[in-house]
């Protein structure tokens, strides 16, 4: 465990951190991005990390669709090398719960094909989502775009990190447990989190 006594908040509208385009971040296949995230916001558009200008640079991007035309919903984003894209979203409680004032975990995973269950999105350690990500290009597509956190979310965030593999379900909760004690989060550089790591932000501790 490592110290995790602070994080960021975020306005809603020009607040945000970058965390660049270097060449680690332009991942091309398998991806998994994860975020501790705390808000009451019910927009119909509250990005939490993206790699996405909403017009010719999109890669990837992961966000939450409040009640105010968004159906209350987790989404994943992610277009294709031919620019056609696909989305992955949760339906219902407790997902539909996340704006709720609490801390909750967030990872999103593509394991960089078209086969079933390619994409999964998992909220405070458990599986909500998954399904085949089926498009006429293939891998993710390489953009000149930052990838940044933070915008238009009306709220807190910490522990971003990303990986350049799909993390499965095991180290999905190892992370989501070594946060259950007050003040402590899961060591990224422990024995098998490293692996793919290619990102990680502590967010001000």
């Amino acid at each position: 465990l490592v110290d995790n006594n602070f994080a960021l908040s975020f306005n809603g509208t020009d607040e945000y951190v970058s965390a660049g385009n270097s060449t680690t971040l332009d991942i091309a296949s398998t991806i998994t991005i994860s975020a501790w995230v705390k808000t009451t916001d019910q927009d119909s558009i509250n990005n939490i990390v993206k790699k996405d200008d909403a017009a010719n640079n999109r890669s990837w991007n992961i966000s939450w669709r409040g009640s105010t035309g968004g159906g209350s919903r987790l989404v994943f984003w992610n277009w294709s090398t031919d620019g056609t894209y696909n989305y992955l979203y949760t339906t219902g409680a407790p997902a539909s719960n996340f704006a709720d004032g609490n801390w909750h975990h967030v990872i999103a995973t593509y394991d960089g094909t078209a086969d079933t269950n390619g994409a999964k999105i998992y909220l405070d350690g458990v599986l909500m989502s998954q399904g085949a990500v089926s498009r006429a290009g293939t891998g993710l597509k390489i953009t000149t775009e930052p990838v940044l956190i933070g915008t238009d979310l009306n709220g807190d965030i910490d522990e971003v990190a990303i990986w350049s593999r799909a993390l499965d379900s095991t180290d999905v909760q190892r992370i989501y447990n070594g946060s259950s004690t007050s003040g402590k989060a899961a060591n990224l550089f422990s024995t098998g989190l490293s692996n793919g790591l290619v990102y990680w932000n502590r967010m001000g501790d």
